[in-house]
């Protein structure tokens, strides 16, 4: 089998799995641990692929009509579409790999904004920000966004609110300087990704989902 054949047989079996996954909406620790160690990692390019398509679908998140932005639980999800066409995707990805790649960066600092916020979640709420570097019961590497710098952690009170710099931040971000309001942490939309102009993240988990696992 070529290895080109491979990988369209892996983006077959790991569009299945994925669409699962989603639709049972588990834990995204066990979404990522199971889709970025197991399948995508059979070949270099399934990799970036799921990896690319699954960032980009955090920026595009698709609201449910008639359900209001802060009751939505929204996930990584590929365009239905994509499922029966790995060759389209596959062709895609050849023709522009860097875009990927930039979008798999945002899809690596999701999960790891996930695990942090996990283990922020017992705090107590405050408009305050702090570093992820003082997150206990997450590894170094997992405390960090795909650009290598910390996170900052606000916590809401019925949510946690993850920033990164983003792609285009050269030095970490001073967590110290960064204040929310609570009308400003409710306002953000529950499991939502947003990027800002300057190319910062900022990544809404609710504390409900969170301390649940």
């Amino acid at each position: 089998m070529t290895t080109r054949n491979r990988v369209l047989t892996i983006l077959g079996v790991g569009a299945v799995l994925i669409s699962a996954e989603l639709l049972i909406i588990q834990s995204a620790k066990r979404f990522a641990s199971g889709i970025t160690s197991g399948v995508v990692k059979a070949a270099p390019a399934a990799e970036g692929l799921f990896k690319g398509t699954l960032g980009k679908a955090l920026l595009e998140n698709q609201r449910v009509q008639g359900i209001p932005a802060n009751q939505q639980a929204v996930h990584p999800r590929l365009p239905n579409e994509r499922y029966g066409n790995g060759q389209s995707l596959l062709d895609e990805y050849q023709k522009d790999p860097q875009r990927f790649h930039r979008y798999a960066q945002i899809f690596d600092t999701w999960v790891n904004a996930h695990k942090v916020a996990a283990a922020s979640a017992k705090g107590e709420p405050s408009a305050i920000s702090e570093s992820s570097l003082s997150a206990v019961g997450v590894i170094p590497g997992e405390k960090l966004d795909a650009w290598k710098h910390p996170l900052c952690v606000i916590r809401g009170v019925d949510r946690i609110v993850i920033i990164s710099g983003g792609p285009n931040a050269t030095a970490p971000i001073d967590c110290r300087q960064i204040r929310m309001s609570k009308a400003q942490i409710s306002a953000t939309a529950l499991s939502s990704t947003e990027q800002q102009r300057d190319g910062s993240l900022a990544f809404t988990f609710p504390r409900e989902d969170l301390n649940s696992r």
